[in-house]
């Protein structure tokens, strides 16, 4: 239930905080396997998932919530405030739903797949020791969280995060964040109460070959259509009002959100070039898998762009991979730092670092 203040009381986004700190002190952690403990620290934790591959889950083994931070205007405030996903903001005819699986399927199979680490994790590294067991990281949201439409909704681990979105608006011209210029904001969490599966409602989406969901330590929640997030029996949260000193103190907290959304991201730039563009190729081959909609395919058609070939925009070039990561072994090193392979026996680090000096994979490693 989502509780908003009461007469004569005007809690801003710094009173919704403690009142979540007082709340997960109080919220007992209850989605820890039976052969997993608690550990400290900022680490990424591998966890064994579908297709014998992992997620690597920011550390919750000491927190029972996730949180999520919106803001409102006066409207939403006085009637009952609702938090659709993307997918539900608005009533899609079939030819915008065609569009979206079209644009999901030519960015997961053409740039995704370009970028030469991700192809990597994609198809997996064979672990020494093993028969046929290979590390490949779950990427089935990532694309949520670069605003591709989807049925699914952020959340975080961080409280602090998630009050940086609850106080603060993006500016789409300036590709800034800016204080929000709404009256109110939302603070809410879900209470995790089973351990992670493949069928959960909610899952990590976690550290990735690209930036954003490990900065923001991401999750996803999946929501069917026009299911509001805020009516689920796991989710409570506070309606605050907005405070500008408390919006300005977490825009400098997190550098004006280049912290958390760079806006030099290499998938960033790549999705927002192609926006509204299809590949022909694509377009084709949902025609033939769905004659039932060819009317609607022709709207596609007529409202979108659907051109012969841009595989050059849809794929990374050698420019952009050198002018980004400048060194792959350096980059993959990093990225080895902020895992915490010990909870694997599995999984050695020393093997993982020297990946790239492997005969086999450093192959992934040259531009």
């Amino acid at each position: 239930m989502i509780k908003k203040p009461l007469n004569g009381r005007t809690p801003n986004g710094n009173n919704a905080l403690r009142a979540m700190e007082t709340l997960e002190r109080a919220t007992q952690v209850s989605h820890l396997r039976l052969n997993e403990s608690r550990v400290e620290g900022d680490m990424f934790i591998p966890r064994a998932w579908r297709m014998r591959g992992y997620v690597l889950c920011p550390n919750i083994t000491n927190q029972g919530l996730l949180y999520r931070g919106d803001t409102l205007d006066a409207e939403e405030f006085h009637n009952t405030p609702k938090r659709y996903s993307m997918a539900s903001l608005k009533e899609m005819d079939m030819a915008d739903k065609l569009y979206r699986r079209m644009r999901w399927e030519d960015l997961a199979l053409a740039l995704l797949r370009s970028h030469p680490i991700y192809r990597l994790l994609s198809m997996g590294i064979k672990l020494p020791g093993t028969r046929n067991e290979y590390f490949r990281i779950s990427s089935s949201v990532l694309l949520h969280s670069y605003g591709i439409s989807s049925p699914y909704i952020s959340l975080t681990s961080d409280k602090d995060i998630a009050l940086f979105y609850a106080v603060t608006d993006y500016d789409e011209k300036t590709r800034k964040y800016v204080p929000t210029k709404k009256e109110f904001g939302v603070l809410s969490c879900y209470q995790l109460r089973e351990p992670f599966n493949p069928t959960s409602r909610v899952f990590p989406i976690g550290l990735q070959v690209f930036e954003r969901p490990g900065l923001n330590k991401e999750f996803s929640c999946k929501l069917r259509p026009f299911e509001d997030f805020y009516e689920l029996p796991e989710v409570t949260g506070l309606v605050f009002y907005q405070d500008r000193y408390v919006s300005e103190y977490m825009l400098d907290k997190y550098e004006g959100g280049e912290l958390l959304c760079p806006q030099n991201d290499i998938l960033t730039n790549k999705i927002k070039q192609t926006d509204g563009c299809l590949l022909q190729s694509t377009f084709k081959r949902f025609l033939k898998r769905y004659p039932q909609f060819e009317m609607d395919m022709k709207t596609v058609q007529e409202r979108y762009k659907v051109v012969d070939d841009i595989r050059d925009m849809l794929m990374f070039s050698y420019d952009e991979l050198i002018k980004y990561h400048d060194s792959f072994e350096y980059w993959w090193y990093e990225f080895c730092k902020k895992i915490l392979f010990e909870v694997d026996k599995k999984l050695d680090r020393d093997f993982f670092e020297s990946i790239p000096y492997d005969s086999y994979y450093s192959r992934y490693f040259r531009f």
